[in-house]
């Protein structure tokens, strides 16, 4: 009897179900920010930066991210949303023909209408209230039709 218990109870975890995998949002979220954004605050190192000299706006179509400036295009960017994170995480990739790769690292925050970016070149914020050198965060609110 000593021997068949172990054996029953290793006979019943074979038939146990395989824990339920958790779900990755990042490709919901990556479909909530498709379209067009217009920047409408944004910080470097803390300090408030006025949005009255010109108008930027992003463009997110699939996992690209197109900026521009006052409507003319300025940088393009391929976009990779983790949000299985807590702060969820973005990277930015860009690519310019004979000159090296550009990476910025970040957060975001996806509320409604309202997209939040917070990035460095140099390394990753922890938080949307980081006021240190070389971190940027952008505030865009979503363009209506």
């Amino acid at each position: 009897m000593r021997r068949l218990l172990p054996l029953v109870v290793l006979s019943s975890l074979a038939f146990a179900p395989a824990p339920v995998p958790k779900q990755d949002p990042s490709k919901e979220h990556l479909k909530n920010v498709q379209g067009e954004w217009h920047r409408v605050r944004y910080t470097i190192s803390g300090g408030l930066h006025s949005e009255s000299q010109s108008e930027v706006t992003i463009v997110i179509a699939g996992d690209r991210m197109k900026y521009a400036v006052d409507g003319k295009p300025a940088y393009e960017w391929v976009c990779t949303l983790d949000g299985r994170t807590r702060p969820m995480r973005f990277d930015r990739k860009r690519s310019a023909a004979g000159a090296p790769d550009v990476i910025f690292w970040g957060i975001y925050r996806l509320e409604g209408d309202n997209f939040t970016l917070c990035w460095h070149s140099a390394d990753r914020p922890t938080d949307f209230s980081e006021t240190r050198a070389g971190v940027y965060i952008e505030i865009f609110k979503r363009k209506k039709p």
